[in-house]
């Protein structure tokens, strides 16, 4: 199994330690962009083909998403058809 493939069961599995790199890498691999980052911890992540924004704060410390954050980007995703 590939990494990718790796990544994004791990993903869809909503751990509760996932780290911040490897959130930003499976938004990438479903064509998410970050298109605002104003300073700070807040980011957006915009996928232009969907229409989706996803609403994030990059974690501090300890380096993990908040599990919240996972799951609104798994349910616009499932909605989609894209998981």
């Amino acid at each position: 199994m590939a990494s990718r493939d790796k990544l994004i069961e791990r993903v869809t599995s909503n751990p509760r330690d996932l780290k911040w790199d490897e959130f930003v890498r499976f938004m990438g691999y479903h064509d998410f962009k970050v298109v605002s980052k104003k300073g700070g911890s807040h980011m957006k992540f915009y996928n232009k083909e969907l229409d989706m924004l996803i609403n994030s704060a990059k974690p501090h410390n300890p380096n993990v998403v908040k599990t919240h954050i996972i799951k609104q980007a798994l349910d616009g995703l499932r909605q989609a058809g894209k998981l």
